[in-house]
């Protein structure tokens, strides 16, 4: 037998497999090396030359393997097992009306640590007229990304003029505002504010330019407030685990950490909501109010162009009130086929997204983005489906990071969702590692105030240099100084110059006052008078005050170290000196002109020039105007010294025009000689408007020549200042040339970008040369518009023809409700009504974040009628309805089209719940006396419990600890008027006899019914009232109803008979009054003029007769009705009327227990706003009202200026809200309207009855 070996001629094993290799890779691996090589070349020929780097179909999507099923099981466990609870203390109280910690640290930007890191929020609107909104703000280690989209119905796109590109570099990095964009919150989950006010270019550019048509851009503004309506969902909660698993069991599960790929998607929270506010173009502009509804993303950890792929988003609105947001992503280093989103149904409840048909890989893979789309989801137990069409024209592409990383298409949308119409708006993110031919941004060394160790030889410096570090801390030096400091560090290449000088530091003025013990005795007096703890002239007590800071001689440690740096300097130079207090030249306060500059000082006198910049401190209207913003009135104060430039003409600069924010314009205000002519307005100046274009190039665009007929010099003795007339022949021309006024505006916007934001500058001029003396924020550009102040408080309407009424809200509330009272007793009232509607009722939600019931617009409280009256219906107009409609509006509104709204909202109530409905409400009628008692006790037991000498915070702490007592005295009140509106239902019911057709005899009947009970509170009123008046009538009613309330007063409590009825009648009805449960309102205890005007018009008319209504007993009132045709009626009414007269006398007094405990709080809240009032913190007592509990608290921790403007800026609006009218029901977003345009059924005529007391009354 031959063998292999023998064949080939070998002997061994090793020579065999050595030619068997050398066979392989002769014959075998040649021939599979020129097979394979030529498809190798043209793989590679193709990837280089043909395949785009950024082509979508690079992205991988995971499939589904063979052990899909038993993989998505394990998954399903191991989220079910390991998923994070939620942490204790993010659950809130029922009942909270303020945000607690847990949603206040959410709402906070977060600390940027790392390279990758970002902070950032979208908020994203739109109406179902085509106006749309897409904004969004970045936060990232060194740059920020600013997203603005505005397409309006005509069709006009809205953009930056930086866009695609979508980097920006912001000064304020710790918020969340760039680019002119400012997002800010107003209360943590429930009110944010949105301002814009810079340079918009219309129209859409896919290509980034420096150059732009000037023409395109537009100075835009706009000022909305977002109002949450819903609750909010952390992203962890917003996934469903189904939908999690599935894309979980698609990927590779190649080591044990694969549970962890859920964990790579950022942080976050989502939340629905409205935005309202007004947009201007242009500074002639009045504005066009926009009333957008979507939602507010908030997300934080790694930056989406990092490792995203591929990702969509979907946001859409219905018109009934019902919101969307759909998401899908593929990541690089996670999942690429997630699949998350939220929906909230139009009666406000928040469901996760079950199922989705969104696939990425079917969806615009290769960024052919298509016209149209079809949409199927589930979420709530509910199928969606949404026919999308895409709008190309209103479309805009943008880039994410630099080099630029990202890639996303912005679509407007029209949708039809399960038939009805809807908005909405999507964006396609893809990852790009294309072209960037976008300049990067530099980076820029923004001028900042730094924590430094202020002491220098162990000691806190009495003086210091402005070139020293110590001048860069502001509670040591001062606003001014620092930002003196600031300029002073930039280098001489900036094209201008700082006078030399030093700062004298707020450890000397503190020195200075320990070392004389009168200035400090003279201090405290003057703080005692200004707080009202004492009853002295604050005039004259400012005066003494300066005076003896103006005779003291500086003490000799601060004289010694003042003289060492005197020495630096000739005898001959002259100097300025200007106070630097604590506090001031803030972004928030400006108080420029509040404290001395004293100029053209010797060296000699530097030191009397220092005390008198420390006297001004008190001077009265330094003082005044620090009270009025709750600043200390002895915040310290640093002085500048500075050689004193011997201007030939100055003025101030403003790199924004300061009344209209455009930042395309620099104001420049010009005079010969100092600036002091120009500050303080002794001289109408040159005005000169300086136009920049986008990139920075300048302009003089405006001039206009001031009269500038005096001037202020130096003095020719060299001392003090001179005023000196100008000739006529200088003051017809300008007081710089062109050159100079170009060179000021750059100087001015190079500033403005170190400062990293607008300034407010002083400078002067000295032969061509230009020395800067001042560079403040501007803190006008900021402030609050009429409308956001006017409708800060709305609650928000999410249809179009969502149904509002004022009807039973304004006998209750009438008028404009303060916004102390809004966000406390409303708010609790919504929340206790929320809480009933929703009882019988699964389809609604129970949320306190956001005002669903009853809550207020333009100040003026409402309800809901849709939410109320119609949330629970039945097929046809029910009796129920109708007795709902007389006690809310006091006569039938319920029509179809109010019925067919409501049960498009909540559907119809099933019999089940109808019958449940019955038998709580006969619980609730059983119980009554026993909820009435305890509930009188908690009323007895009410009390705000704090220490006499308590301070206002721990007042503050007592009144929030007393509001679950007064939910509970609220929640009595609650059940009290269930009931009374169930008997009425049900006597109602017998009366008509199920008659669905009402006739005038029912009307009347029903009057009768509801007029005949005589024991209740609110019918004792009057009655005593008239008692009192009629023994008045007798004695003297000429004095009584002529003398001032005042001196009534004095007579009636002691010359007349009726005194002893007076004292009882304020003792039992002492805490009520017109608009009683108003907290701002003066009892008739508190005020008893105010009870004595209304005697004076009792006394001065003809004396009313008692009502003998209300002295029918059951049988007389069921022998006189008219309607009833059987015989059982009035033998059923019978047996009804007594329960319901108890029924309505409980509900009267649960009304007026209800009525004490508000006085209580009334009373709390009094007393806290003398608490601020002593501390400093509020100017006056009764802007405490025009506060809400929320600015309350934080007014109460912290000092703020901007609260306390806002809260005066109200106080002033107040009138002219007070007389807003509105129509008795409202559809859609409220608006007001003229009085004599108002259409309402008056109450009495035509045989309507009057109103039926409602579950707030």
């Amino acid at each position: 037998m031959t063998t292999i070996a023998d064949y080939y001629g070998v002997n061994t094993l090793v020579q065999y497999a050595e030619l068997t290799m050398n066979w392989l890779v002769d014959e075998v691996m040649l021939d599979a090396v020129m097979l394979i090589a030529p498809i190798a070349i043209w793989i590679v020929i193709r990837h280089i030359l043909v395949e785009d780097k950024d082509d979508p179909r690079r992205v991988i999507y995971s499939k589904a393997g063979w052990n899909y099923y038993v993989k998505k099981f394990w998954a399903r466990y191991c989220l079910a097992k390991h998923w994070v609870k939620e942490p204790v203390e993010k659950k809130k109280e029922i009942y909270a009306i303020t945000a607690n910690a847990y949603e206040t640290r959410l709402e906070s930007p977060r600390k940027i640590r790392k390279e990758l890191d970002m902070d950032g929020m979208a908020i994203f609107g739109c109406d179902s007229k085509g106006n749309s909104m897409k904004l969004n703000i970045v936060r990232k280690i060194r740059s920020t990304e600013v997203w603005v989209y505005l397409s309006l119905a005509d069709g006009s796109v809205y953009q930056l003029p930086g866009h695609p590109d979508t980097n920006f570099v912001s000064g304020q990095w710790k918020q969340f505002e760039a680019a002119d964009l400012k997002f800010s919150v107003i209360e943590p989950m429930r009110k944010w504010r949105i301002t814009f006010n810079g340079t918009l270019r219309k129209g859409v550019a896919n290509e980034w330019r420096l150059e732009h048509d000037e023409a395109a851009l537009l100075h835009v503004r706009f000022n909305f407030i977002w109002t949450a309506c819903s609750d909010y969902v952390e992203t962890r909660d917003s996934w469903d685990k189904r939908l999690l698993s599935e894309a979980l069991a698609r990927e590779s599960w190649r080591d044990g950490d694969w549970l962890d790929m859920v964990h790579l998607e950022p942080e976050g929270y989502d939340q629905f909501g409205v935005m309202d506010g007004v947009v201007r173009f242009g500074s002639q502009d009045d504005g066009s109010r926009l009333y957008l509804r979507g939602v507010r993303q908030r997300r934080w950890g790694e930056m989406n162009e990092i490792n995203l792929l591929r990702g969509v988003r979907v946001h859409g609105v219905a018109v009934d009130g019902s919101f969307f947001t759909l998401n899908t992503t593929c990541r690089r280093d996670g999942l690429t086929r997630a699949k998350w989103g939220l929906v909230r149904t139009a009666t406000g409840m928040v469901h996760r997204i079950k199922s989705s048909n969104f696939d990425l890989e079917q969806i615009a893979h290769h960024k052919n983005l298509p016209s149209q789309l079809k949409l199927m989801f589930s979420a709530g137990g509910k199928n969606y489906i949404a026919s999308v069409q895409l709008e190309e024209r209103s479309g805009a592409l943008l880039y994410s990071g630099h080099p630029w990383r990202q890639q996303t298409f912005l679509r407007k949308l029209q949708l039809n969702v399960n038939g009805m119409q809807a908005s909405g708006f999507t964006e396609f993110a893809y990852w790009y590692r294309g072209a960037c031919n976008a300049e990067k941004p530099p980076p820029i060394a923004f001028l900042r105030a730094k924590k430094w160790d202020c002491t220098e030889d162990g000691h806190v410096p009495l003086v210091c240099d402005l070139r020293g570090k110590a001048a860069l801390i502001e509670t040591l030096v001062g606003g001014k100084a620092v930002s003196l400091a600031l300029l002073k560090s930039l280098n001489d290449a900036r094209q201008f110059s700082v006078p030399s000088g030093f700062c004298v530091t707020s450890e000397a003025y503190a020195r200075q006052t320990q070392m004389y013990p009168q200035l400090q005795l003279a201090v405290e007096l003057l703080k005692e008078v200004a707080t009202g703890q004492k009853d002295l002239d604050l005039k004259s007590v400012c005066r003494k005050v300066v005076d003896a800071f103006e005779n003291t001689k500086l003490c000799q440690e601060v004289k010694a170290t003042l003289d060492t740096f005197l020495e630096h300097y000739s005898e001959d130079t002259i100097f300025a000196v200007r106070s630097s207090a604590v506090g001031e030249d803030s972004a928030d306060l400006s108080s420029a002109g509040q404290n001395s500059t004293i100029l053209g000082v010797r060296s000699e006198k530097v030191a009397e020039s220092v005390m008198k910049c420390w006297a001004s401190l008190f001077s009265e209207h330094s003082v005044l105007y620090r009270k009025q913003y709750g600043q200390e009135l002895d915040p310290g104060m640093a002085v500048v010294v500075q050689v004193m430039v011997p201007a030939t003409a100055a003025g101030v600069l403003f790199t924004r025009h300061p009344f209209t924010g455009n930042p395309r314009q620099i104001l420049i205000t010009a005079n010969y000689g100092l600036g002091e002519s120009v500050v303080s307005a002794v001289a109408e100046p040159d005005s000169v408007l300086i136009s920049r274009s986008w990139n920075n190039h300048l302009k003089i665009e405006e001039v206009q020549i001031g009269s500038k007929k005096d001037s202020i010099f130096v003095s020719k003795s060299g001392e003090g200042t001179e005023s000196i007339n100008i000739a006529e022949e200088q003051r017809r021309k300008l007081c710089l040339s062109g050159d100079l006024l170009l060179k000021l505006a750059q100087i001015g916007e190079g500033l403005e970008r170190l400062f990293g934001s607008p300034r407010d500058i002083e400078w002067a001029v000295v032969e061509e040369e230009i020395y800067l003396l001042q560079a403040r924020p501007i803190t006008t550009l900021d402030a609050w518009t009429d409308h956001e102040l006017e409708h800060e408080f709305d609650m928000p309407v999410v249809m179009d023809n969502d149904i509002l009424s004022i009807a039973n809200t304004g006998e209750v509330f009438p008028g404009a409700t303060k916004p102390l009272t809004q966000s406390v007793l409303i708010r609790l009232l919504d929340l206790e009504i929320q809480e009933q509607c929703n009882k019988h009722n699964k389809n609604r939600t129970f949320c306190n974040l956001y005002q669903s019931v009853v809550g207020t617009t333009s100040n003026h409280v409402v309800i809901s009628v849709i939410n109320t009256v119609l949330s629970n219906l039945e097929k046809e107009i029910s009796m129920t309805n109708k007795v709902m409609d007389l006690a809310v509006f006091g006569h039938l509104v319920t029509d179809e089209r109010l019925h067919s709204t409501g049960l498009q909202r909540f559907g119809c109530m099933s019999t089940f719940t109808k019958f449940h409905t019955i038998y709580d409400m006969l619980m609730d009628t059983m119980s009554a006396g026993r909820v009435e008692k305890s509930g009188q006790r908690e009323v007895r037991n009410y009390k705000v419990s704090c220490a006499k000498n308590a301070t206002a915070d721990e007042l503050m702490g007592a009144i929030q600890k007393s509001l679950p007592h007064f939910v509970e005295i609220i929640r009595l009140h609650g059940h009290m008027s269930r009931v009374s509106i169930f008997t009425q239902i049900a006597a109602m019911s017998v009366l008509t006899e199920n008659d669905a057709d009402w006739r005038m005899d029912h009307y009347t009947d029903i009057s009768l019914l509801l007029s005949s009970c005589s024991n209740v509170e609110s019918a004792e009123i009057p009655s005593q009232l008239r008692e009192i008046a009629a023994v008045i009538a007798e004695e003297d009613s000429d004095f009584f109803t002529s003398a001032e309330p005042s001196i009534a007063l004095n007579w009636i409590l002691k010359e007349s008979d009726a005194a002893s009825k007076f004292k009882a009648f304020l003792d039992a009805h002492g805490h009520r009054s017109i608009r009683e449960f108003e907290f701002h309102t003066l009892t008739w205890g508190m005020k008893p003029e105010n009870l004595i005007k209304t005697l004076q018009a009792l006394v001065k008319g003809p004396l009313p007769a008692p009502d003998n209504a209300f002295t029918l007993s059951v049988d007389e009132t069921c022998r006189i009705l008219k309607s009833p045709t059987k015989n059982g009626t009035r033998r059923a009414l019978r047996f009804l009327l007594p329960h319901c007269r108890t029924a309505v006398a409980r509900r009267e007094k649960s009304k007026s227990g209800l009525i004490c405990a508000v006085h209580v709080l009334r009373t709390a809240y009094r007393r806290l706003a003398q608490l601020l009032v002593r501390e400093g913190r509020l100017p006056e007592a009764e802007l405490l009202f025009y506060m809400s509990h929320h600015e309350m608290s934080r007014l109460v921790r912290h000092r703020d200026p901007v609260l306390l403007a806002k809260a005066a800026r109200r106080k002033r609006l107040w009138q002219r809200w007070e007389g807003l009218q509105f129509e008795e029901i409202l559809f859609g977003v409220p608006t007001p309207v003229q009085v004599s345009s108002i259409s309402r059924l008056k109450r009495g005529q035509g045989g309507i009855p009057p109103p039926l007391p409602a579950i707030i009354n």
